[in-house]
This record gives C-alpha cells, structure tokens and sequence, in this order.
C-alpha cells in the first residue's frame, strides 16, 4: 500500500482506495475513473474551491488534504497558511477515519 490508504479526487468528491488507485495507472492517471475529468495537476483556485467543497461535506480526505494546505505541507499560492484552521481540517479527517491526518497531527504534539 502507498503512504495514502485511498486516492482523493477533487474533480468530484470521491475516492477510491490506493491500490485500486495504483492499477488506474496511479500518478500517471490523465483522468479522473470516476467523472473522467482531467486529472488536476495544479492547486488552483478551482481546485482548491472544490476541496473546500468536499472537506465541508465531510469527506476525510479533502479535509485531510485541506489541512496540509493550511499547514503549508502541500504548496499552493491559493491557501494562506492558518495554523489553527489546519489543525482542525486534521482532527476533522481523524474522526472521519483518515489515517494520513493522524500521521500530520503527530508533528504538533
């Protein structure tokens, strides 16, 4: 298994499981196998709007994903940095069930 458990897709909110992900072709995937979208390779403004959309729904992966925005983990130019914003995108993942959160929240402890 990767170092995620699943594979998020921001086009449409939902997820399939890394290995599943890994057969899909992976990092190399051009498009989403759930909508078909064009795989999202930059962290743009709609991308980004779309992850907020889907961490407000609850999904552990875009929250999780979210928070590494807001903690500055993964780069974009479209978050500002929020500290306590991140950390709370992270417990929200954790209670959802997403292990990779866990794994960020330990470097605050």
């Amino acid at each position: 298994m990767g170092q995620y458990s699943i594979q998020y897709f921001v086009c449409c909110g939902k997820s399939i499981c890394w290995t599943c992900a890994q057969s899909r072709g992976g990092m190399e995937m051009k498009t989403c196998p759930m909508c078909r979208a064009p795989k999202i390779t930059v962290w743009n403004e709609r991308a980004i709007k779309r992850l907020k959309k889907g961490a407000a729904r609850g999904v552990a992966s875009a929250q999780s994903t979210l928070g590494g925005h807001y903690l500055g983990f993964l780069s974009s130019d479209n978050v500002a940095t929020n500290i306590e914003e991140g950390i709370r995108m992270l417990q929200l993942a954790a209670e959802n069930g997403e292990p990779f959160s866990l794994t960020q929240l330990s470097h605050f402890h």
